[in-house]
């Protein structure tokens, strides 16, 4: 392979800069791959696995649907944590679920 030139050389490959999508482009994909997250969340939902839903919608940056999701499945510990590091503000229902949790 080396003497063919079919070697690779130690150095990196450079590839030029990708060009960016025009808008109305990525505003379609971003909306379609909402879609496709929003629709793998309700298969997940059907078969009882919400946290994986939750993370459907985290993959597409759709943080407040994902912590709407996990208070439905009650784990409003993972809701809290999850809109705590992302940094969106909590929701009433966050705290008051975690409150009932700690009671138990």
């Amino acid at each position: 392979a080396h003497c063919d030139g079919r070697y690779p050389s130690g150095e990196p490959r450079q590839d030029p800069p990708a060009q960016p999508m025009p808008p109305l482009v990525a505003e379609a994909a971003r909306d379609r791959m909402q879609d496709v997250a929003a629709t793998m969340a309700t298969r997940y939902m059907l078969s009882s696995e919400g946290v994986q839903a939750a993370e459907c919608y985290l993959a597409v940056n759709s943080i407040p649907q994902a912590v709407e999701l996990l208070l439905r499945c009650h784990e409003p510990a993972l809701a809290y944590v999850v809109s705590d590091l992302l940094g969106i503000p909590h929701l009433s229902d966050t705290v008051q679920l975690l409150a009932l949790e700690a009671e138990r």
